[in-house]
């Protein structure tokens, strides 16, 4: 059985300024006013609920919108795991999450830019429904960077995307 809305407001409290679930009720080991959530081993604040563990990432989004459609998942614009304030959550399709993520071989900790030495120039590129858009070549970091950020926002990349401001409720 999955969790309602209602419950969850019962359960926790919302603090806008951290983005943190209190608890509102004593439920031994936890303790009213506590804070909620343990780390998980990716990086997550996870939380128990009859026994069945949640990101609380999730929850918060739960609390505010309601259900999280099928196939929709929720993402970190920041991609900072325990931001968890409820403007930097969306709603997203698994393919949409992909589109923010590093891979451990960028090593210039920018999605979408690298080095690339037979040149000696930086690359900037983007991956859009799953094909991968280039988007030149440059001569310093910040120009390949600012290539990158003008692609996101024609794409709406790492933004609230259209189609899921109708869908939260």
């Amino acid at each position: 059985m999955e969790i309602k809305q209602s419950e969850l407001r019962t359960l926790f409290a919302y603090d806008p300024a951290t983005g943190e679930l209190i608890r509102r009720i004593s439920c031994p080991p936890a303790v009213k006013g506590q804070k909620v959530g343990t780390l998980n081993r990716a990086g997550y604040l996870v939380c128990a609920i009859r026994r069945k563990q949640y990101r609380v990432s999730r929850l918060i989004w739960m609390m505010h919108f309601g259900d999280i459609p099928k196939g929709k998942q929720i993402d970190h614009i920041d991609r900072n795991r325990l931001n968890n304030r409820i403007e930097n959550l969306r709603l997203v399709t698994p393919s949409q999450n992909s589109q923010n993520r590093t891979y451990r071989a960028n090593k210039t900790g920018v999605v979408g830019v690298s080095w690339y030495s037979p040149e000696r120039r930086w690359n900037a590129q983007i991956g859009i429904n799953g094909r991968l858009i280039y988007l030149g070549r440059f001569k310093t970091f910040v120009e390949a960077v600012d290539a990158r950020k003008a692609a996101e926002q024609k794409y709406y990349y790492g933004t609230v995307l259209p189609e899921t401001l109708s869908s939260g409720g």
